[in-house]
């Protein structure tokens, strides 16, 4: 069955009817996607590396987007949470070396940040927009693929980081969030950097 989808995505990939990157993306409950990033430190770390380490999310974010600034706020709420946690949490920021320090110090973030400039991760998890978080369990596989902003979306994530950490639920205010699912700016679009 693989091998019969591998070969149907390079067909639709060689007569124009989908992009090498929707052909391979995550899908949940199958093995996460091969990657490698650069940590803000400058050291380049591989899927392998992270796993290590227990199950980890990934958060997406768009250097620059407004819906990925609101809710980074609700997202580093609920990291600060669950400290400490089992789970490992991970930024991955669209931006050059400069500006994903620039980010880390504006939003202070309780979790490593990965620079994902060529958009290689972004495309392998099939993120079309930021915010997303992706939850990939200590056996590799996706567990769950959260994308855009909304409370329900937020209570979710709250939700799982508190299952994988095997703690309760811990209360956080989401009553300022949108109740429908609102996206950032797309990645194709280029950034507006200053």
């Amino acid at each position: 069955m693989t091998t019969l989808r591998l070969r149907l995505s390079t067909l639709l990939i060689a007569a124009g009817l989908i992009s090498s990157a929707s052909a391979f993306q995550a899908k949940i409950g199958l093995p996460s996607p091969k990657f490698s990033a650069v940590s803000i430190d400058g050291k380049r770390l591989f899927l392998g590396d992270l796993q290590n380490e227990g199950p980890i999310f990934l958060y997406f974010m768009r250097d620059g987007d407004p819906t990925t600034r609101l809710a980074t706020t609700y997202i580093e709420r609920i990291v600060r949470s669950y400290v400490p946690s089992r789970a490992n949490w991970y930024a991955v920021v669209d931006g050059r070396a400069d500006r994903m320090r620039s980010v880390a110090s504006e939003y202070n973030l309780p979790f490593r940040m990965l620079r994902d400039e060529d958009l290689s991760v972004v495309h392998a998890f099939g993120i079309q927009n930021s915010p997303a978080v992706v939850e990939i369990g200590s056996d590799g596989k996706v567990m769950n693929i959260w994308k855009g902003y909304s409370g329900y979306r937020l209570k979710a994530i709250n939700k799982a980081t508190a299952e994988i950490n095997y703690r309760k639920v811990r209360h956080i205010d989401f009553s300022k969030t949108p109740s429908t699912t609102i996206y950032g700016v797309d990645y194709q679009i280029p950034p507006i950097r200053s």
